[in-house]
């Protein structure tokens, strides 16, 4: 028997899952610790990163995902601790984490589950931290948002149990699934995880059945435990409210049979609801309201002009009273925003680079089509034309006004500009900057990692202690540990005195990524030498889809071509109602777990001969992605066969 066995779910988070098994092995010291990962069939690196720098880790590699609940109840199953922590992959503990649990266990009586102080990736305490049952009152004040008025109030905020400080050791009714240290005999009594809960309640369920088996539940923030992807990440979307609330659901209906749960359950449900509705509206309303501004300002010029293109010109402000202008106006005004839509200018990561070809690409196609509608459909071109330039110079506007009225930008670009200092060794920072540098990237200096004042003057700007001078005067924005060279202990100290207006990074022992996250209610991200690929982005996303839209219409008016072409133009023409549909993509490549999840494709980059295109692989096609790549290998399909 070990002391401790730490089970850790995994599904696609490798480099969290990299940083928090280090944690745990800087955490263990002179305990028996057994590290146990239990990964849902993840597609990314994750086993093989295991494979390589863990080698000591148990791994049970399910082939399917499972479930957080079944995932973890397969790692108890084969616990062999005295006590079993489970812990999710994107928390990083301190090196006094494991050993604050244990001693504060052994030295009390009736302990049935542990948990700690969790902070986000800026050291911002979580509330889910400490929780209450949801009942009726706790429900309502959490989902109306009414406990935030009273955070200390063990009534008002129950569902966060405001009875029990921040830091204040404490009993409560729930813990946060993702660190709950418990005796591994109190864990298997009490039957485990309920696997009728998937991903979001069961530390809810656990708790209770804890609580119902007469043992303690205990807060202790004498510890922190960094968790990037805290509850508050996820609030904003819709699929999370009807997985939480649905668990909430479930809970209710096991363990409350009573007259209330019913009008509890009916609460439940106009929440998931409300909640819903207000998450869609939140991820929607920025965009819409700057599309609906930029239709309505482009056809409100387009009318102006048109009145006074009629009023000085022809002297006649009813002049083009029975032409098609209107219909012409509002069609080119919403195939404008549609256009820009598709190539990302209402993206946050939008391109001033691919504004003008969009445009230029609107005036072309505008002028075609004009060439070829009847006389009767004809109106003034220097009218469409003018149509088209207001209605960009519009919606350039309005981008710009944008970013500059949420201090994201002063252009169209947004350029998160980063002021960065470095805390570490000479030689982990030499490892580190190959993945810092940037063009928006400017280090100011590198801190040595400790309060000793003997340091070399001529590379380090200051120790640690002065970190915060340091801060204010050489104006930075971030700063990134090399967890190699400074506990975790520490890092969280320096997060929470310099406080949430900064960015904070942590490196890996090994110098090659590094993770953050700038608020609670943002999700971690992770900085590496791995490739960011092109191919993820929302707008090519979108432009990929509408590529095959298009080429798929095409197919069918050619079909009888392109059943007499070749093979692989009947292929592709055998495939049409697959892309049109959305079940296959035109063209793409072989699966492959190392690089971005691709629907089945028509025609196979893989394939030799296919691409004609000099040194397109796999890899160069997903991370340097263009849809004139795919337009370019299409047209080369349909000529060449």
């Amino acid at each position: 028997m070990c002391d401790i066995s730490v089970i850790i779910v995994n599904y696609n988070v490798e480099f969290f899952l990299r940083q928090c098994i280090e944690s745990v092995f800087a955490a263990s010291h002179q305990l028996d610790v057994e590290i146990i990962v239990v990964d849902n069939n993840s597609v990314d690196n994750s086993l093989g990163m295991l494979e390589r720098n863990f080698p000591t880790v148990t791994v049970i590699a399910n082939t399917d995902n499972v479930g957080f609940s079944t995932a973890n109840n397969q790692g108890i199953e084969i616990a062999t601790g005295k006590y079993t922590l489970l812990l999710n992959p994107d928390t990083l503990i301190q090196e006094d984490t494991l050993t604050a649990c244990i001693d504060y266990a052994e030295l009390h009586d009736n302990i049935g589950a542990i948990g700690v102080k969790l902070v986000d990736g800026s050291g911002n305490f979580l509330p889910e931290s400490k929780r209450g049952f949801p009942t009726v009152s706790a429900a309502f004040f959490k989902v109306t948002g009414i406990y935030k008025l009273f955070k200390h109030s063990s009534k008002i905020n129950a569902y966060y149990a405001g009875g029990v400080g921040e830091d204040e050791i404490g009993q409560v009714d729930v813990l946060c699934g993702a660190f709950m240290f418990m005796p591994t005999e109190v864990l298997r009594s009490v039957g485990m995880l309920d696997e009728d809960y998937f991903m979001y309640g069961e530390d809810i369920d656990l708790s209770y059945m804890i609580g119902k088996a007469g043992k303690q539940i205990v807060y202790l923030p004498t510890t922190s435990t960094i968790h990037y992807k805290g509850e508050s990440t996820k609030k904003s979307s819709k699929s999370y409210n009807n997985a939480f609330y649905g668990a909430m659901q479930i809970f209710i209906k096991k363990h409350f049979k009573t007259s209330s749960s019913a009008v509890t359950l009916f609460f439940l449900k106009v929440a998931i609801m409300l909640v819903s509705l207000v998450a869609f509206v939140k991820q929607q309303v920025g965009s819409s309201i700057r599309i609906l501004c930029d239709l309505g300002l482009s056809y409100g010029l387009g009318k102006v002009t048109t009145w006074l293109w009629a009023s000085q010109y022809y002297q006649d402000p009813k002049y083009f009273a029975n032409a098609p202008f209107e219909l012409g106006l509002i069609s080119l005004c919403v195939s404008l925003v549609i256009l820009l839509f598709l190539v990302g200018h209402y993206d946050e990561d939008g391109k001033r680079k691919r504004f003008l070809p969009a445009v230029l690409a609107l005036v072309t196609l505008t002028l075609v089509i004009y060439g070829i509608l009847p006389e009767d459909y004809r109106f003034s071109r220097l009218l469409i034309f003018s149509y088209l330039m207001l209605g960009a110079l519009i919606t350039f506007l309005t981008r710009v006004i944008a970013n500059r009225l949420s201090n994201k930008s002063k252009g169209y670009d947004i350029e998160d500009e980063r002021s960065v200092i470095l805390v570490g060794n000479e030689e982990s920072i030499a490892e580190l900057k190959p993945i810092i540098v940037g063009s928006n990237t400017q280090i100011q200096g590198v801190v040595y990692p400790s309060k000793d004042n003997e340091y070399d003057t001529s590379y380090y700007v200051g120790n640690t202690t002065k970190l915060h001078d340091l801060v204010n005067v050489l104006s930075v924005n971030e700063v990134i540990f090399c967890s190699k060279d400074i506990s975790m202990k520490e890092i969280l100290q320096i997060m929470t005195y310099l406080g949430s207006k900064l960015k904070y990074k942590i490196a890996n022992t090994n110098n090659d990524n590094y993770l953050g996250s700038d608020s609670r209610h943002e999700p971690g991200t992770w900085y590496t030498t791995e490739i960011a690929y092109n191919i993820n982005t929302a707008s090519n996303k979108r432009l990929k889809r509408s590529f095959d839209i298009v080429s798929a219409l095409f197919h069918i008016v050619a079909s009888p071509y392109m059943l007499l072409r070749s093979s692989l133009t009947r292929t592709i023409l055998s495939e049409t109602f697959n892309v049109l549909l959305g079940k296959k993509t035109l063209i793409g490549y072989a699966p492959d777990a190392t690089l971005p999840i691709n629907k089945i494709s028509v025609i196979n980059i893989s394939e030799e001969g296919r691409s004609r295109l000099q040194n397109q692989t796999e890899y160069n096609y997903c991370r340097y992605y263009s849809i004139w790549n795919d337009v370019n290998i299409w047209i080369n399909a349909i000529i060449y066969g």
